[in-house]
Order: structure tokens, then C-alpha cells, then sequence
């Protein structure tokens, strides 16, 4: 799979990532952030359904729930 954040931009983005984490309690996700971040991207490059996602992204459920926690705690806004 051709991924899209390359070795460089995720040194710049992983940090902004960090900061940008509204809730760092509980259990670490399974899914780690750059591929997170990558699995977002396919989506949106493609426009698979969510259900479509490849299995190397984790379960689409856990992704599109990710996705949504990051969106209503405003984690998604502050880091753009």
C-alpha cells in the first residue's frame, strides 16, 4: 500500500499531534497515530466506504470512533 506521510512530515506532524491530544489517560490506542492519521487519508483520497477500509488500518469502527472523539474534543480543530 502506498502510504502518504512520509518519514519527514511525520517528524514535523507527530509532535503537533502530541499537543493537539485532548485526553492522554486510559489505555494507549492499538491503531498508533501516524497510521491513524494515514487511514484518515485513504479514506479520503479513495472515498471507500468506511467498511471498505483495509484490514492494515486496524477495524473501520475503531478508526471512524478515533475519528470522532478527535472531532467533538476539538483535538482535530487545534491541530489544523
Amino acid at each position: 500500500m502506498r502510504y502518504m506521510i512520509t518519514d519527514e512530515l511525520w517528524a514535523t506532524m507527530g509532535p503537533c499531534v502530541e499537543q493537539a491530544k485532548r485526553f492522554k489517560c486510559g489505555a494507549e490506542p492499538v491503531l498508533p497515530d501516524r497510521m491513524f492519521f494515514e487511514a484518515v487519508l485513504y479514506l479520503t483520497r479513495t472515498g471507500v466506504p468506511w467498511r471498505d477500509l483495509p484490514s492494515e488500518f486496524g477495524s473501520w469502527d475503531a478508526v471512524y470512533n478515533r475519528l470522532r472523539r478527535w472531532i467533538a474534543s476539538g483535538s482535530l480543530k487545534k491541530l489544523f
